[in-house]
């Protein structure tokens, strides 16, 4: 036992790994009822809390959660808590139980000018979280309710083993999935017992603080007082996507400063190479051993089996997957960053088809350090030596096939071959998708814009081409298109640029031909490099999003300056170029995002974009790339 924030807690119940694998495989159960809770009822509760909180409450429906935080004037913040929609006006904010009185007193200053109801109800609620995939079976042993259809961070008011008016909330703090429990402190005991007496099928188990923390760290998840206090940049703590400042929240001008000017440091994580844990206050050097970073918190990793730990670092000095030191003060110890989440509980297999090509390698080796990755190869044999690749001739073989033995929850589309082909393959995958329950990632082409000249296009702007292969990938997306949204993601990539892409393998070869390459000068376009579009899908992946994105560079260029700029970084003396003019007009051909951003540190510019393809920051040697010359076929401008 220990105390925190005032209560007697258990670190833990017995083997802290155990605790931790019964949440990640089964279901577990926290006794959380030390966290805070306040009722907000009234006309300008709304109001109220829209100036309070960093999030747009006005998103809020009757049933609905949503994760915020208090900022502070300083840019930094006071708390991070869940608000919850109960009714019309009425609204339930659950808090860190070491904010209590210091988040009480915050809100009663700032409802003055608005006179809203505030209750601490906090000495009154107790709070169980039940995590895991087998939470949903438990509760429909102790209720009449399904809960399996209650969609993540959303509530509603039910009864539990007899006990009417509980709140039931799919929220949780693992990543396992779950649901969280608000009922009176009188009806707790007897709801635990009943929980405990049904629960003995799944091995149930009680959870106590040490595996709620690692559960939290494998998950990237943000600790107050360790990635986010009064003094650290919500920003730079990973919590762009709740900060709306147009909303004109408190201390949102301070924010909107960090955010225009930018951010020193970035959250990252840490793997040990040692079998040494990383802990909070150990400092992160660089190959050279200069100071770069700090430690926030630190734990061993049952899932990964590895210690891992998440810290800053300063933005500009380093990336994911590098090498860097950690200083414990006792010894200075090996590790390499990575981008966060270190898990992904919901991701099971990945099957990327096409995964012998440049984009679809490219990904393969992003993901696979993370994720069980698989993918198909046509023609390249080097592939059949990798067990976790399979050969898939898109004219013969069956897809069903593949799908039954791999059972993949993500399949990723980067496929080459006959355009009727690829058509009715994706029409088969969206067939599918129903039976094996997986999302398909289509990767689509600036190209179904091509039609439009006039501005650059964005997410849901109509599409609409004038060549055969813009025309091929608007009718896969418009099959896609009729599934659920949260099955599928269509992304559309401008020209994609690596040491080894196909479009400098090109001007090579022009080079040594001694022909002309064809640039097109009045072609506005954006690019991306297969560094970020990796991180981008990673990210994508990481976060289960859904729907439209254009992932592409921010700000736009002509074709012709492109390639030049690219000649120079490449020491491509010898190019020699052939300007087409195919209108007298510009002509813009390029895809950004406005409805599905992503957050800054995953944007890229022309110009970073050239720097990546110039240096390739990948590690561990190059992809396997196809070499079969592409002859007599036409250019295809893919951006």
């Amino acid at each position: 036992m220990t105390n925190f924030a005032g209560f007697e807690m258990p670190v833990s119940y017995g083997s802290i790994i155990n605790e931790h694998n019964c949440v990640r495989n089964s279901v577990g159960i926290f006794d959380v009822s030390h966290m805070g809770e306040f009722l907000i009822e009234g006309e300008n509760a709304e109001n109220f809390l829209q100036y309070c909180c960093s999030n747009d409450i006005k998103k809020l429906f009757i049933g609905r959660a949503q994760y915020n935080y208090f900022p502070n004037l300083n840019g930094g913040v006071i708390d991070d808590l869940i608000v919850y929609k109960l009714k019309i006006n009425k609204y339930l904010l659950v808090v860190n139980a070491s904010n209590i009185e210091k988040d009480w007193q915050h809100l009663n200053l700032l409802n003055k000018k608005f006179n809203t109801s505030l209750k601490n109800i906090s000495n009154n609620i107790s709070l169980l979280s039940i995590q895991g995939p087998n939470s949903g079976n438990l509760l429909k042993k102790v209720s009449d309710s399904s809960f399996e259809s209650l969609k993540n961070y959303m509530s509603c008011i039910t009864t539990i083993a007899g006990i009417k008016k509980v709140i039931i909330a799919s929220t949780g703090y693992t990543g396992a999935g779950g649901y969280e429990i608000y009922c009176d402190n009188k009806n707790v005991k007897h709801i635990w017992d009943a929980l405990f007496n049904e629960g003995k099928e799944f091995d149930i188990l009680p959870i106590g603080l040490a595996a709620r923390d690692s559960l939290r760290i494998e998950m990237g998840y943000c600790l107050y007082g360790n990635e986010i206090d009064e003094n650290i940049s919500p920003i730079e703590a990973g919590l762009n996507w709740i900060t709306k400042t147009e909303t004109n929240f408190y201390g949102s001008d301070r924010i909107k400063e960090d955010k225009e000017i930018g951010f020193k440091y970035k959250i990252i994580g840490i793997k040990s190479k040692d079998r040494i844990i990383p802990r909070k206050g150990n400092i992160i050097l660089n190959s050279d051993k200069d100071e770069i970073g700090v430690i926030t918190s630190g734990t061993f990793s049952p899932t990964l089996k590895t210690p891992i730990g998440i810290g800053f670092i300063l933005k500009d000095k380093l990336n994911s997957n590098e090498e860097v030191f950690i200083d414990n003060k006792r010894k200075t110890f090996m590790a390499k960053t990575t981008s966060l989440p270190f898990i992904n509980s919901w991701v099971n297999n990945i099957l990327i088809l096409g995964g012998s090509g440049f984009v679809g390698n490219s990904l393969y080796k992003e993901l696979s350090p993370y994720f069980k990755t698989f993918g198909t190869y046509f023609s390249n044999i080097n592939f059949k030596r990798n067990k976790h690749f399979f050969k898939y001739d898109i004219e013969k073989n069956d897809i069903e096939k593949l799908l039954t033995k791999i059972k993949p929850s993500i399949i990723i589309s980067s496929l080459r071959g006959p355009f009727d082909n690829q058509i009715t393959l994706h029409n088969l995958l969206i067939i599918y998708s129903k039976k094996f329950n997986f999302k398909l990632i289509f990767l689509s082409s600036s190209n179904v814009f091509d039609s439009f000249h006039n501005y650059p296009s964005y997410e849901y702007d109509k599409t609409l081409s004038e060549s055969k292969y813009g025309i091929f990938k608007i009718k896969i997306e418009n099959a896609i298109l009729r599934m659920e949204t949260k099955n599928y993601v269509i992304a559309r990539l401008p020209m994609i640029f690596g040491v080894n892409c196909p479009r400098i393998k090109e001007m090579k070869h022009k080079m040594l031909e001694k022909k002309a390459f064809e640039v097109f000068p009045n072609s506005i376009i954006n690019v991306n490099s297969i560094l970020k579009l990796c991180q981008q899908i990673h990210y994508i992946i990481n976060q289960g999003l859904n729907g439209i994105f254009h992932l592409g560079s921010s700000d736009l260029i002509s074709h012709h300056e492109f390639f030049k700029k690219l000649a120079i970084h490449r020491n491509f003396k010898q190019i020699v170029f052939k300007q087409v003019f195919t209108m007298n007009d510009l002509r813009y051909i390029a895809v950004l995002p406005r409805e599905n951003k992503l957050p800054r540190h995953l944007t890229i510019t022309c110009d970073e974009v050239l720097s990546d393809s110039h240096t390739d920051k990948q590690k561990n040697g190059e992809s396997i790339w196809i070499k079969e010359k592409q002859k007599n076929q036409k250019m295809v401008f893919n951006g």
